[in-house]
């Protein structure tokens, strides 16, 4: 079966063999789109759009995995900016929220700080003022600490700062600037699960409680940690940053990530149902035909340039008899670049930068 890609958009498909005489086909389909003057979604020629990923690509320090990935879950968000003061006037602290729909993931923004040691004994230094803040993983809990002079990465976060293992070393030890509301730091012994944006190299697992690797590990159930882990390994997103299906918004709100208040993207149908828009998938294999809508899978925010990237997909399962005739046809549902148009809010921000 090969694909008949009818739009004008970047489209792929993958096929492979699940049985003897069992297929399944996954697609995928992208649109990149700019946020116009009116605040709506219109999409960029066809040179600028952005291809489908058939590999692990490194952009700007992050890995995007493949976008054909039928055992991924969810929709994964990634925004690409920095942290911004309001008014760009400088603060010591400031918070940045992803939110659409059932999503809503906050993360506080420090200035640079460090622990001192004081007639208190070790106390974290007043954070330094900053105007903007880059939001990467070095950013966040993790690093590198030592144990009887060895050094040993953080399990998750190796790119990290603040991870202590011996109080005597703490002193002068950078601390993170991206924490979670719930985790913040109290003590050089803290060990937080890190504020990380971006996947970082280990399983991003809660640092205590029900829901951390100790407990999993250490639970009765053999594959509790395999349920936990496997799920979201291939995800492109953190835990907090995937929507589950059925959970998209009408519109992605972005705070703290310009200086002049919130970016909002208005966001396409989840899902290309009847009386909606998008891309839609017609195969026939023999006299059998079917019609699967495809579904939001991924999005990237890039906030600076004011562009969204949103990728389509959806699988499908068929048996394989030879010198039968087998047809796969990608159409679009609707105008590209039709899309809701936000209504104005205190504070928000629409068009170009």
């Amino acid at each position: 079966m090969k694909l008949d890609n009818r739009t004008n958009l970047p489209g792929a498909m993958l096929v492979a063999s699940t049985s003897d005489n069992e297929q399944t086909a996954m697609l995928a389909c992208k649109v990149t789109y700019r946020l116009d003057e009116r605040g709506g979604l219109s999409p960029v020629p066809s040179e600028e759009m952005w291809e489908i990923i058939s590999g692990p690509a490194l952009l700007q320090g992050v890995t995007l995995m493949p976008d054909l990935e039928y055992r991924k879950q969810g929709i994964d968000l990634i925004v690409f900016g920095s942290a911004h003061a309001p008014d760009a006037k400088p603060v010591k602290q400031s918070e940045l929220r992803i939110s659409t729909g059932s999503l809503d993931h906050r993360v506080i923004v420090f200035g640079d700080r460090r622990w001192q040691l004081g007639v208190d004994g070790l106390t974290i230094s007043e954070p330094q003022p900053f105007v903007e803040m880059p939001i990467t993983n070095d950013r966040a809990f993790g690093g590198q600490a030592k144990l009887e002079n060895m050094p040993m990465d953080h399990a998750i976060n190796p790119k990290g700062k603040g991870f202590c293992l011996n109080k005597k070393d703490a002193e002068g030890v950078a601390l993170p600037n991206l924490e979670r509301p719930d985790m913040l730091i109290r003590s050089w012994e803290d060990n937080p699960t890190p504020a990380c944006l971006y996947k970082p190299q280990g399983p991003l697992l809660d640092s205590t409680g029900p829901g951390s690797f100790k407990a999993l590990a250490e639970s009765k159930d053999p594959m509790a940690l395999s349920r936990v882990v496997l799920p979201r390994a291939f995800n492109q997103a953190v835990p907090g940053l995937v929507c589950p299906s059925g959970g998209l918004g009408k519109e992605l709100i972005l705070t703290g990530f310009d200086p002049r208040g919130d970016v909002v993207f208005p966001l396409p149908p989840e899902r290309s149902t009847p009386g909606q828009w998008g891309p839609v998938v017609h195969a026939s294999v023999g006299d059998k035909r079917s019609r699967f809508a495809m579904s939001i899978s991924s999005i990237v925010a890039f906030v600076p340039q004011r562009a969204l990237v949103v990728t389509y997909a959806a699988c499908f399962r068929y048996l394989m008899i030879p010198e039968q005739l087998r047809t796969c046809v990608m159409t679009w549902t609707g105008p590209v670049a039709q899309a809701p148009i936000s209504t104005q809010r205190r504070g928000q921000l629409v068009g170009s930068a």
